[in-house]
């Protein structure tokens, strides 16, 4: 067994963990601003604004349950979950910069 496959377990909860912390501490942050973070959504002009409105309204929340719900994710589960996000927040980061 090589060091690699002795330090993956490790380094995937670190990472799961870390992005699990960064998006618990964002959503954190918004909760009590809900108008702030329905604008923040509104402002990639991607979704019509009454969906663009929910999502600001309900991404907060969702933010702050991950870190829980990720812990319960089966792997296969966890990986499409990440490659969702990991997609998403490319097309609004190419949104916004268009």
């Amino acid at each position: 067994m090589s060091k690699f496959e002795k330090l993956q377990p490790w380094i995937g909860l670190l990472s799961r963990l870390t992005l699990g912390g960064v998006l618990f501490v964002a959503g954190y942050l918004k909760v009590d601003k809900l108008e702030v973070s329905q604008m923040a959504v509104r402002s990639y002009e991607l979704l019509p604004i009454p969906i663009a409105n929910f999502l600001g309204q309900t991404l907060p929340f969702f933010e702050v349950v991950y870190l829980f719900l990720e812990q319960q994710l089966e792997r296969s589960q966890r990986s499409v979950a990440l490659q969702c996000l990991f997609l998403s927040s490319l097309l609004l980061k190419r949104g916004h910069a268009a």
